[in-house]
């Protein structure tokens, strides 16, 4: 419940985990200024001006809608039904908040980064959905959807999608506009990522590096000489190669 005392005991929690976590941060920021430096060196699409923080942004809110929760949906999280959560709602949405601007601190906006505010979301879709649908068909329904497809989290960008499709010239503008639409338009798609999970847990894992490894093992030999520009214990564990 959201009563003083409860507000009491999270402020103070608030300020013991500051103690110890934000001291870090004046150490991590000699990192930071190594870090860049490291992915430019890697790739020519790192962003080191101002507006990268705006980029990781954008990233991050784009992979969060993708996968965890339809930000079409968080307009109904306010809805008058839901009105005796409102506390609890602007509680989670206080902490996603500043879990996502801590993020963005990192050089690029990978979904890792704002993992911790997965169960958060998940709390707010569960309240969303029990609590602002009484009609048990209506929710049944947006639950079946939900779980099997990804209509709702893509489908109002579908027609973005389209759009850059059909203007490859607008697209030309620069490189950033033109890495950023090719993976737009490469993750805004229909599919079921629950028949993905299913698959996944029911078969065998292979990744990356198990084709790599079994490329290796068919053309050398123990104690050949090769590269990886990643993975190199694990390559030299698998195949008793000499990594360069």
């Amino acid at each position: 419940s959201t009563t003083k005392k409860n507000y009491k005991w999270v402020a103070q929690a608030a300020i013991v985990t500051a103690i110890f976590t934000l001291p870090w941060l004046w150490f991590n920021f000699a990192i930071f200024e190594k870090i860049p430096e490291f992915y430019q060196s890697k790739s020519g699409q790192i962003d080191t001006t101002s507006w990268r923080y705006l980029k990781n942004l954008s990233g991050f809110l784009f992979q969060l809608n993708n996968y965890i929760f339809p930000f079409i949906l968080l307009p109904l999280l306010f809805m008058r039904s839901l009105r005796s959560y409102q506390n609890q709602i602007q509680l989670c949405l206080f902490c996603i908040a500043g879990l996502i601007l801590v993020s963005l601190l990192h050089t690029i906006p990978l979904q890792q980064y704002v993992a911790g505010s997965f169960p958060l979301w998940c709390i707010l879709l569960a309240l969303l959905i029990m609590e602002g649908f009484p009609n048990p068909i209506t929710r049944c329904a947006l639950v079946t959807t939900l779980i099997l497809t990804n209509l709702i989290h893509v489908g109002p960008l579908l027609s973005v999608k389209e759009f850059l499709k059909n203007t490859p010239e607008w697209l030309n503008r620069n490189s950033f506009v033109m890495h950023t639409s090719k993976t737009f338009t490469r993750e805004v798609k229909l599919k079921s990522v629950f028949y993905k999970h299913l698959f996944e847990i029911s078969h065998i894992y292979k990744g990356p590096l198990d084709e790599i490894v079994a490329f290796f093992k068919t053309h050398g030999k123990p104690e050949d000489s090769c590269y990886i520009d990643n993975e190199r214990e694990s390559l030299a564990f698998y195949t008793k190669m000499k990594v360069i």
